[in-house]
């Protein structure tokens, strides 16, 4: 078996103080340490690192007869078993009837709320939110979650736990906790999870007494959440501002934090507690959905200022002292939300279609002034009134122009070009304002003779125009009978060389063809002669074989 390894980033201690950097982070930090998850996030015991690695290497998961799953691992030749249960009691998180999941339309509204970009998506990512939620994700993700990695994003889970914690509803924390280390078990990328909740929930000393030191994160947190933000901070929900402000340790040091990091305690922290005076009034219980109360008809007008973001770093959330017919509960503010919601989502899909229709309006009117420009700059229009100037304009640039001395023609005829240009626009520019001086001395004929001028000058620019544009389309005629010309005799010569490779490929062939049967008649040829000739020493061979017997007898 593969050893396992830890992952630092996982597990992490919290950081629920406020230092100096923690200005504009006031709200949430209270928030979560009146929340049920203080004591998870923030407790840092002494970790033996035996206990995790024993527990991570012998443990099995068994599910009981009445469906209970149940972990079961042997540390130091004792059974150890973890449930569901004992992971809530040990980490008081309180959510044996927490929410699980919720609906995927009510996913969406909620990442809404909170002032999430919704794409339709249920990959979210820690980047989108303003700085304090920011927060609030980074420490679910490090510290409560069974990620390993990937800490950017996250998926409909936790975005159902983030929902809940805004909303006042409670999440079941502790049934995420146990299917992740369910689902460590089987996974490809096992490794030691949950070495600081290990250590809460079994509570035991090892033989071997070798810490493992969990990764604490520091003031540098409120740095890196504000990294690359920009705009208008998410302000939190109003349940969310009711747990800070009605929590009895909000401003105060949490007590696992101060017994973990002792050196905190020389670090000044800003109390935010309320006076004794002005104790908070106590919050009611929750109202059943099977029985919701009918919400009054009253005009959400005057409640707009108790959900505007808190600019101050220290400023919290606190329910008006007067009401329209009265005194203002606490069940009338949350009564409240759903209509000030709606109302955001509906300036907020306003806004939305005010910038597309008017972002489209300005980009069609940006695209026609760059068109008209181009044309411009093609035609080489030149914007003057007086022609008897460019003889004169190009003597002075003939004697001043170095241009001129090497021999450069064309950059010559670029840059008397462009000092036309400037001249026609200093010339528009004087006319302009001669016209408003006019207007503004009453005097009607110099106006009327400017305004012929102008007349005058815009008709020569027309005609000019035109000419160009006639000249460029004769242009363009004559570029494209000669290329199709051009393409005729590209094509003949394709095809007299197709043809001549033919006849030159038939007349191979033919070749080849009468020189094999030549070399053929050849060789039947020789091969005759050659018979005739062996015929012909045989018959000499039989006629000196004959002769020779003649002379023995004789």
């Amino acid at each position: 078996m593969a050893q396992l390894k830890y992952c630092d980033k996982h597990n992490q201690v919290g950081v629920l103080r406020k230092p100096d950097e923690s200005t504009g982070f006031a709200e949430i930090v209270d928030f979560l340490r009146g929340s049920n998850l203080g004591y998870a996030l923030t407790t840092n015991p002494t970790i033996y690192d035996s206990l995790v690695k024993q527990f991570w290497q012998t443990a099995t998961t068994n599910t009981l007869a009445d469906g209970t799953l149940e972990l079961h691992a042997t540390i130091d030749t004792i059974v150890y078993t973890i449930t569901e249960a004992s992971i809530r009691n040990k980490l008081k998180l309180a959510d044996a009837s927490g929410i699980i999941m919720l609906p995927n339309n009510e996913i969406f509204k909620g990442m809404g709320h909170m002032g999430y970009p919704i794409d339709g998506s249920f990959t979210f990512w820690k980047s989108f939110f303003t700085p304090q939620w920011r927060f609030l994700v980074h420490h679910i993700l490090h510290c409560i979650s069974s990620k390993s990695g990937g800490w950017d994003q996250f998926g409909s889970n936790i975005a159902t736990a983030l929902i809940c914690l805004s909303t006042g509803r409670v999440y079941n924390f502790s049934k995420l906790i146990f299917d992740g280390m369910v689902a460590n078990l089987k996974s490809k990328t096992k490794f030691l999870m949950y070495p600081r909740f290990l250590q809460l929930i079994l509570d035991i000393q090892t033989e071997n007494k070798h810490p493992y030191l969990a990764v604490t994160l520091t003031k540098k947190i409120f740095g890196n959440m504000k990294r690359g933000f920009r705009g208008a901070p998410r302000p939190l929900l109003p349940a969310m501002l009711l747990v800070a402000t009605t929590n009895p340790s909000a401003g105060q040091e949490h007590p696992d934090v101060a017994q973990s990091q002792p050196s905190s305690s020389t670090i000044p922290v800003p109390s935010t507690s309320l006076p004794p005076e002005q104790s908070p009034p106590p919050i009611p219980t929750p109202i059943p959905a099977s029985t919701p109360t009918p919400i009054p008809e009253t005009d959400p007008e005057p409640m707009e200022h108790t959900f505007e973001e808190p600019s101050p770093a220290h400023q919290h959330f606190s329910p008006p002292q007067e009401h329209a017919q009265g005194q203002m509960t606490v069940d009338d503010l949350l009564q409240l939300v759903p209509q000030l919601m709606t109302r955001v989502d509906s300036l907020e899909k306003d806004l939305k279609q005010t910038k597309l229709t008017m972002g489209s309006a300005i980009v069609k009117l940006v695209k026609k002034v760059k068109k008209l420009e181009g044309i411009l700059k093609r035609r080489n229009v030149v914007l003057s009134d007086s022609e008897e100037e460019e003889p004169e304009a190009q003597g002075r640039k003939s004697q001043d122009d170095p241009l001129i001395r090497e021999g450069g023609i064309k950059r010559r005829q670029r840059d008397f070009r462009k000092r036309r240009c400037v001249t026609s626009l200093a010339i528009s520019k004087e006319v302009s304002t001669t016209v408003s001086e006019g207007v503004n001395t009453r005097q009607p004929k110099r106006k009327e003779k400017l305004l012929l001028s102008l007349k005058k000058l815009l008709r020569d620019k027309e005609q000019i125009l035109q000419e160009k544009l006639v000249t460029a389309e004769a242009i363009r005629l004559d570029t494209f009978r000669e290329e199709e010309d051009a393409k005729q005799v590209h094509w003949d010569i394709s095809l007299s060389t197709k043809d001549l490779q033919k006849e030159e490929n038939k007349m191979s062939n033919k070749s080849k063809k009468e020189l094999k049967f030549n070399l053929k008649l050849s060789i039947t040829q020789m091969k005759m002669s050659s018979f005739k000739l062996d015929e012909a020493n045989a018959e000499l061979v039989s006629k000196s074989v004959l002769g020779s017997g003649l002379q023995e007898k004789t």
